[in-house]
């Protein structure tokens, strides 16, 4: 039985809004990218913002921010039965400053208008999930590789770690094992029936082997390594590299996790 979208729920996991936010700094629809000129301004408006002083940077973070919005497609379709459609047009980037600390969020306009329920449409789950891959994150990514040089797979990658960990969080969430089944079928769309051809794509970037590392927070359990780094220790800023980054050596960790300590 379907049930309607929690976007309180959308809110505080994937930083999905339906109003903006006061402190926005940066509100652009995630169609500017699909226009050359508005690409590269979209891109040196997030380079200012990150402190990145190269658009790879810019790409590689503006991409993996969208692990937010392709989350939230995937837990609502899963949870409640509907279909997000977080058309380029239709969603904006988000960003604010609060506390001086950058938060990225996802603005959806006309939320009513993008509810689809699969229960009174005629659409498959498969083909809701190839027409958001085929419709939206595509052309996105490949409107950023355009502006700014980079390797559309390589955007790929930037997103697919976030996505196999927010299905662990929906399975723990969820109580019944019917709805565990569906989290799991869905989450095989994407990763054995998305239709290459049409996104131009020759393997699916969703088929990987992850490492397992110690968990940053929790020393008993384990999380899993990026697949791609973010270049985010390129930025001016203090960050450094990820915990969970792929070029980040096991000492590295240990000292991050005596730092967190």
């Amino acid at each position: 039985m379907s049930a309607q979208v929690d976007f309180n729920f959308l809110m505080n996991q994937y930083n999905l809004l339906t109003d903006e936010h006061p402190s926005a700094v940066l509100s652009a629809p995630l169609s500017d990218v699909l226009d050359e000129a508005k690409a590269e301004a979209l891109i040196r408006s997030v380079m200012h913002i990150i402190r990145a002083g190269k658009p790879d940077i810019a790409a590689y973070h503006l991409s993996s921010w969208l692990g937010m919005v392709c989350s939230a497609v995937q837990a609502s379709l899963s949870l409640y039965d509907t279909v997000l459609r977080l058309t380029p047009e239709r969603t904006f980037l988000h960003i604010a400053m609060i506390e001086g600390r950058r938060k990225v969020m996802f603005l959806l306009r006309e939320k009513e208008q993008a509810c689809l329920n699969l229960g009174q449409e005629e659409m498959s789950r498969a083909a809701a999930l190839n027409d958001f891959y085929t419709k939206t994150i595509s052309p996105i990514l490949r409107g950023i590789a355009q502006a700014t040089g980079v390797k559309e797979p390589q955007l790929w990658a930037q997103f697919v770690t976030r996505l196999y960990n927010e299905r662990d969080y929906c399975l723990n969430t969820v109580q019944s094992e019917e709805r565990q089944r569906i989290i799991l079928e869905d989450f095989a769309i994407v990763t054995d029936r998305l239709k290459l051809d049409q996104l131009g794509l020759t393997r699916n970037p969703f088929q990987v082997e992850f490492r397992w590392i110690e968990h940053l927070q929790h020393p008993n359990e384990l999380t899993r390594q990026k697949i791609a780094c973010c270049l985010a220790y390129q930025t001016d800023t203090s960050h450094g590299y990820c915990y969970t980054c792929p070029r980040l050596n096991e000492e590295g960790r240990k000292q991050k996790r005596e730092l967190y300590v």
